[in-house]
C-alpha cells in the first residue's frame, strides 16, 4: 500500500515538474521574441556615433615622394539610423576612404614645400562620397592631415645575382652568369636612392648542375623605392671540363735598372680545369705568373714567392709548382 502511494506521488511530482519546465520555455520563447522586436524597434532610431575609419593617399604632387609615415585612420563622426551604423562599422574593415592629394590645395608650413598639410573640411565631400547613401558625416578629426614629400629621382643600379651553384662532378662554370637585364632603374627619395648602388635578387641555390640553366629571380624590395623591374633572368652556363697543363714563363716586377736576373726555373708548370669546348683556346700568354723583387734583402738564401697575376675566366686552377724558385742577380 505504502509502495502505491509513493509511486502515484512521484508521478504527480514529475507531472508538475514537466508543466513548470514548458511554462519556462514558453515564457522564454516570448521574452527573446520580444527583446527582438525591441532591439529591432531601437535600431530604427537616428544615432551619432565615432568612428575611426582606415584611410590611404594617392597621387602625390608630380616629381615627389611621401616619406615618413603618413596617417593610417581618420575618425569620423557620423549620424544615421541603427541598422546602418552597424553595417558602416562592419565595413569600416574592409576598404579604407580613398585620399587623392593631388585634388587639394596643399598648405606649407613655415615656407617648406616638403612640409605640407591638408584641411580634412575640405575633404568633407570626398570621404562622405565613399560612405553609405544612408549615413551622414557630421565631422572629421583630426582637423588637418600633416605630410612630408621629398624630391623623386631616378639612378641606375646594378643587378647582383645572390646564388649559389652545385655543379655535378667533372662540369663546371662554362661562361659569365648572364643577368637580364643586369641594371635597372630605381626611383625614390633622394635621401634613400644616394645610398643605393646595387639591388640583389632572392637568394637561390642551383644544385647538380650539368648544363645550361636558367631561373627568373625577384629582386629583394627596397622600402620607399620604386624599381622598373621585379624579376630578373638568370643564365648559368655550364659543360664538362677536361685538365690542361701548361707551362707559364715567369716575369719579374721592380727590378733594378743596370741588374740582370736568372731565374731557377725559369717557368711553373700549371694544371687547370677548362670547360671542354674552350680547351683549345687556353694559351700560356693568357696567364701571368711574376716574382716581385721590391725588396731583395728580405729575401733568404735567395729565394722568393711566385705569385700568379692573371688568369682567365672560367679556368680554375688545380695547382702550380714551383711555388717558390731561386734566383741570382748580375750586373749588366
Amino acid at each position: 500500500m505504502d509502495s502505491t502511494l509513493l509511486k502515484q506521488f512521484n508521478t504527480l511530482l514529475h507531472r508538475d515538474k514537466a508543466r513548470l519546465n514548458l511554462r519556462i520555455a514558453v515564457f522564454s520563447f516570448f521574452l527573446v521574441i520580444s527583446l527582438v522586436l525591441w532591439y529591432l524597434n531601437k535600431l530604427n532610431n537616428d544615432y551619432v556615433t565615432e568612428v575611426e575609419y582606415p584611410v590611404t593617399f594617392v597621387n602625390p604632387p608630380r616629381n615627389k615622394i611621401m616619406v615618413g609615415t603618413p596617417p593610417k585612420s581618420i575618425t569620423l563622426k557620423v549620424s544615421g539610423f541603427g541598422y546602418s551604423l552597424i553595417r558602416f562599422n562592419l565595413a569600416t574593415s574592409l576598404s579604407p576612404i580613398v585620399i587623392d592629394i593631388n585634388s587639394f590645395a596643399l598648405m606649407e608650413m613655415g615656407g617648406s614645400k616638403e612640409k605640407t598639410y591638408i584641411l580634412t573640411s575640405r575633404a568633407r565631400g570626398a570621404v562622405s562620397s565613399q560612405l553609405s547613401s544612408d549615413i551622414q558625416l557630421v565631422s572629421i578629426f583630426p582637423d588637418s592631415l600633416f605630410f612630408e614629400f621629398s624630391d623623386l629621382i631616378r639612378k641606375k643600379v646594378k643587378v647582383i645575382p645572390n646564388i649559389k651553384v652545385d655543379f655535378q662532378r667533372q662540369h663546371m662554370l662554362s661562361g659569365k652568369i648572364i643577368c637580364n637585364p643586369d641594371s635597372i632603374v630605381i626611383t625614390g627619395p633622394k635621401a634613400v636612392i644616394d645610398t643605393v648602388n646595387e639591388v640583389y635578387t632572392q637568394q637561390k641555390l642551383f644544385v647538380n648542375i650539368s648544363a645550361t640553366a636558367s631561373k627568373s629571380l625577384n629582386l629583394i624590395p627596397l622600402k620607399q623605392v620604386g624599381f622598373s623591374h621585379r624579376k630578373v633572368d638568370i643564365t648559368i652556363p655550364a659543360e664538362k671540363f677536361t685538365e690542361v697543363v701548361l707551362d707559364i714563363p715567369i716575369t719579374t716586377a721592380n727590378l733594378d735598372e743596370g741588374v740582370g736576373i736568372i731565374l731557377l726555373p725559369p717557368s711553373i708548370k700549371m694544371r687547370v680545369n677548362v670547360p671542354i669546348g674552350k680547351a683549345s683556346e687556353v694559351k700560356p700568354h693568357s696567364f701571368s705568373a711574376m716574382v716581385n723583387l721590391a725588396d731583395i734583402s728580405t729575401f733568404q738564401r735567395n729565394k722568393v714567392r711566385v705569385e700568379l697575376k692573371s688568369i682567365p675566366e672560367n679556368v680554375s686552377i688545380v695547382d702550380f709548382n714551383p711555388k717558390t724558385i731561386e734566383f741570382y742577380l748580375e750586373k749588366k
